[in-house]
């Protein structure tokens, strides 16, 4: 697919979501709502957990986890808590503004936190150990370009 049809088809889709979001959340309380997202999103990982769990090996690698160390989830908890805090905050801004401003708000959410990972010491030491999001010789990742030292 070329890669200008993809970015109107990403961009329709976004602006669907967040007519839909922008509906959800105008005669409704916040967190109801954000509650009913994270649960049907919940409900099909937890369908495909399930899959793999009765059927191993017939998802695609993409979608198998590994098993976590008790620290690996605790970054996990962290890490949830930091987005659910996001999305609250989001979803208010979303009901109380217009779309025309909420909706670049949600997407200044993915820039300002490549910014900080990518500026901070722990972005220093994930790029140096190469995990920085994608690998170096691709010019499609956008981390790389985030991230990539003079």
């Amino acid at each position: 697919m070329h890669w200008i049809l993809a970015s109107l088809l990403s961009a329709l889709f976004l602006g669907v979501y967040e007519l839909c979001t922008k509906h959800a959340v105008r005669e409704n309380a916040v967190m109801p709502v954000l509650f009913f997202s994270t649960l049907t999103g919940a409900g099909v990982w937890f369908a495909l957990l399930g899959v793999e769990a009765i059927h191993p090996g017939l998802l695609p690698a993409s979608l198998v986890t590994d098993a976590l160390t008790p620290f690996q989830h605790l970054q996990l908890a962290l890490k949830s808590a930091i987005v659910a805090a996001s999305w609250v905050f989001t979803y208010f801004a979303i009901k109380h503004l217009p779309l025309s401003l909420g909706s670049p708000i949600r997407s200044m959410n993915e820039s300002v936190a490549d910014f900080v990972r990518c500026n901070s010491d722990f972005g220093r030491a994930a790029d140096s150990a190469g995990m920085s999001g994608g690998d170096d010789d691709d010019p499609f990742v956008h981390r790389t370009f985030i991230c990539r030292q003079p």
